[in-house]
C-alpha cells in the first residue's frame, strides 16, 4: 500500500482537450479514460479515494490512497505513464 501526501493534482496543468474523462461504473466506482483506453480506476471506501492501475478493474493494481479525489485521478494518470514504460510482462492488467 502506497500513502500520497501531495495534494497538488498534475493534470491541472494539462490542456483541457488533454484531462482525462470520469465514468461513474458504480455508485462507488470510477473508471478514469483516455481519449482510446481506460487508465484505471478509483473506488471509494468510506472517506477515501483508492487508485488502481490498469484496463481491466478485477486486475487492476493499489497505486495509492488520498482523501482528495482530484489527487486520486492524479496517481492514477501518473501510474499508467509509469506502467507503460515498463517492460510488457511487468505491465498490470495486460497480457
Amino acid at each position: 500500500m502506497s500513502i500520497h501526501f501531495d495534494e497538488t493534482p498534475v493534470f491541472d496543468s494539462l490542456a483541457a482537450d488533454r484531462a482525462p474523462d470520469i465514468a461513474l461504473l458504480r455508485d462507488d466506482t470510477y473508471a478514469v479514460l483516455a481519449s482510446d483506453r481506460t487508465l484505471g480506476y478509483i473506488e471509494k471506501v468510506g472517506n477515501v479515494f483508492v487508485g488502481l492501475v490498469g484496463e481491466d478493474l478485477p486486475h487492476a493494481i493499489e497505486v495509492g490512497q488520498s482523501l482528495s479525489f482530484d489527487v486520486t485521478v492524479d496517481m492514477v494518470i501518473a501510474s499508467d505513464r509509469r506502467w507503460r514504460s515498463a517492460p510488457v510482462s511487468t505491465t498490470p492488467g495486460r497480457r
